[in-house]
Order: structure tokens, then C-alpha cells, then sequence
């Protein structure tokens, strides 16, 4: 139960970090797949909100897998893949806006 409490706080310490850094900077390049030159300048902004609300989402949901995977497997494995859907929106929305 200690290592689960651990990785959790690595969890959020690296999910603040790396959020802050991208809210900050609006560097979407950092950002794995979305090639920044295609992104139009007016929808950048947009998109670095919506990629901190999912990524904050998504690691939220991965901590709850971790406290729930000791009682209910199927139930982290689920929530896991939820995690994964939740990501999805972001690339969905870069492919509605790519030029």
C-alpha cells in the first residue's frame, strides 16, 4: 500500500509539472504527435487548455486504478482504458482543427 502511495505522488508531481510547463510556455511541440505548424496561431491556446484538462482528467482517473486495483481488477483495467479515451480528446480535436 506505501509503493501505491508513492507512485501516486509521483503521479501528481509529474503531472503538475508537466501541465504548468505547457500552460506556461504554450509549447505544443512538447506534445506527442500534434505538429505544432499545423496547428493554426488562433487555436493554439485552446488546445493547451483542453490537453491540461484531459491530462489532469486522465491522471486522476489513473490514481483511482491504483487504489481501486488491490480490490477490483477488472474495475482498474477499465478505468485505465477510460484513462485512454479521455487522452483520445485531444487528438480528436487537433484533427478537426489541423489545416
Amino acid at each position: 500500500m506505501t509503493i501505491n502511495i508513492l507512485i501516486i505522488l509521483l503521479c501528481l508531481i509529474i503531472n503538475f509539472s508537466y501541465s504548468t510547463y505547457i500552460f506556461r510556455t504554450k509549447n505544443i511541440n512538447i506534445i506527442a504527435s500534434i505538429e505544432a505548424d499545423k496547428v493554426p496561431k488562433q487555436k493554439v491556446k485552446r488546445l493547451v487548455k483542453l490537453f491540461v484538462c484531459c491530462l489532469t482528467c486522465a491522471t486522476f482517473i489513473i490514481i483511482c486504478s491504483i487504489l481501486v486495483i488491490e480490490q477490483n481488477l477488472i474495475l482498474s483495467m477499465c478505468l485505465v482504458f477510460l484513462s485512454f479515451i479521455v487522452l483520445s480528446i485531444i487528438y480528436i480535436y487537433y484533427l478537426m482543427i489541423k489545416k
